[in-house]
């Protein structure tokens, strides 16, 4: 559908990102509710689709790398609380060497297999734990009597259990979704190099693409399942092999849904020993641990980033390890620490937006027209400042072409930068008219900023040079932003 999606080879999977969530949703109304606030989730994402670039203050690289990192630490605690609830029943040895070979065999295969050996290192274990448990008796014949009963083939129950909706957990379920259509940005925006390998901007991809994952993650609510988000593991296999064509997705999504309508073997999956869901669990939550953490690190992390991160994970490690200590906290206080996940990312999103005052720095620079020849050396100059200011050098010096060609220059030009780590604005203001760059019809405007990846393009003229009874040259001014 045109305008959907971002037309990349992207699959989703589903995410932890909900788990937390749907915990309390589940306690609270079951699985009715789980799959009516997996829908509002879901609408949620695909709001924040057109607003991406303004959020992203609200959710940097170490933000959405945070969130990464709290998603593997609630995969992991689950795994490990499930290996305990296991011990705790009783002491059995088979259910050690079941994790042992199931966690072992993912190992070996992912540190010391070859590059198609270590793609498929789940999917090993996975087999290696079963074959195990068959020969101990932890699967036993017996357990697979019940699925001679279902039909080779038959229609999945669509909807089967509804939908509802309870505002307390509003909350919780919006900031899943903010942080997952994070996610889906930096891994749609990781799929924009698959074909030449080559870092590329394109805001309206991403923007679509986002608009999809959340769109998938509302369908999913109303079929009667959890919430999606893209997968980064899918896009690393893409961009190993130089596979990007999407129909390879269409021949991906044909095999899940014949999948989809044999009944025995979804339910044969669901027979899967605890021990072997616990190790993949386990391994599954390193590996996304891993990616949270490379993230974080992949910039500098100044003391603010710092703070924020680490007051962040103390705070959801504080949920997963000593969940008593909230205990006698106010009741409007449970849709924040029912969840390691919503706690730890509202910290971070607070503290981020409490330490941005003083963030943005500010430049000038005045130009005479008969500096006009020689501006390239002193744009260089103004905009010698870190990170986001390099992506705004050549669309300023364009503008300031087209003001002296075109703008009926009669004084100096001056230049306002102000900018901070994540964008930049040049505010230029200067006596003539408006150059040919900003006037020209809409099409053009709009193809010069997505060309040059910006947020817009703007001019005017003074409102008191408008007026009739003036004789003064107008002062006009031109704005770009990133």
């Amino acid at each position: 559908m045109r305008g959907i999606g971002s037309g990349l080879l992207c699959p989703v999977t589903f995410t932890g990102a909900y788990v937390g969530p749907s915990i309390l949703a589940y306690r609270l109304g079951g699985l009715p509710l789980v799959c009516g606030m997996t829908v509002f989730a879901g609408f949620v994402e695909a709001a924040c689709a057109p607003f991406l670039r303004r959020l992203r203050r609200l959710f940097p690289a170490e933000m959405a790398g945070l969130v990464v990192l709290l998603v593997g630490i609630v995969i992991g605690s689950l795994a490990v609380r499930d290996i305990g609830q296991l011990f705790a029943a009783g002491s059995d040895e088979r259910i050690w060497t079941a994790i042992a070979v199931t966690f072992g065999t993912m190992t070996v295969l992912a540190v010391w297999g070859r590059q198609l050996l270590s793609l498929l290192a789940v999917l090993g274990g996975i087999l290696a734990g079963i074959i195990y448990a068959c020969v101990v008796g932890l699967l036993t014949p017996s357990a697979l009597i019940g699925l001679t009963s279902d039909p080779i083939i038959a229609p999945p129950p669509i909807g089967r259990f509804g939908v509802g909706f309870d505002a307390t957990l509003v909350l919780p379920f919006a900031v899943a979704a903010i942080a997952t259509a994070t996610k889906a940005a930096g891994v749609v925006g990781l799929a924009l190099t698959a074909p030449n390998g080559k870092a590329t901007q394109d805001r309206w991809t991403v923007s679509r693409g986002v608009f999809a994952d959340g769109l998938t993650t509302a369908i999913a609510g109303f079929l009667g399942t959890t919430g999606l988000n893209t997968s980064p593991s899918s896009v690393a296999v893409v961009l190993a092999t130089r596979v990007s064509n999407r129909r390879v997705a269409i021949v991906i999504g044909a095999i899940l849904m014949l999948f989809s309508f044999s009944p025995p073997l979804s339910h044969a999956l669901a027979l899967l020993p605890r021990p072997i869901v616990a190790a993949t669990m386990l391994f599954t939550g390193c590996l996304v641990l891993s990616n949270g953490l490379q993230m974080i690190t992949a910039r500098g992390l100044d003391n603010r980033k710092s703070l924020t991160v680490g007051m962040a994970l103390f705070a959801a490690l504080a949920v997963e390890a000593h969940a008593a200590l909230f205990s006698g906290a106010p009741a409007w206080l449970d849709q924040f620490t029912g969840s390691s996940l919503v706690l730890g990312t509202t910290v971070a999103m607070t503290l981020n937006l409490l330490f941005r005052a003083g963030a943005w720095q500010r430049r000038t620079l005045t130009l005479q027209t008969t500096e006009f020849a020689g501006s390239a050396q002193k744009v260089g100059t103004l905009l010698a400042a870190p990170l986001a200011l390099p992506a705004i050098e050549q669309p300023l010096r364009e503008l300031i072409e087209s003001i002296s060609t075109t703008g009926r220059v009669t004084g100096p030009v001056k230049l306002v930068l102000r900018y901070d780590a994540y964008s930049a604005r040049v505010h230029v203001s200067y006596q003539g008219s408006l150059p040919a760059l900003v006037i020209e019809r809409h099409e053009a405007v709009t193809a010069f900023v997505r060309r040059h990846g910006l947020d817009r393009l703007r001019g005017r003229v003074a409102s008191n040079c408008r007026r009739k009874r003036t004789n003064a040259t107008p002062v006009c001014a031109a704005a770009i932003s990133t």
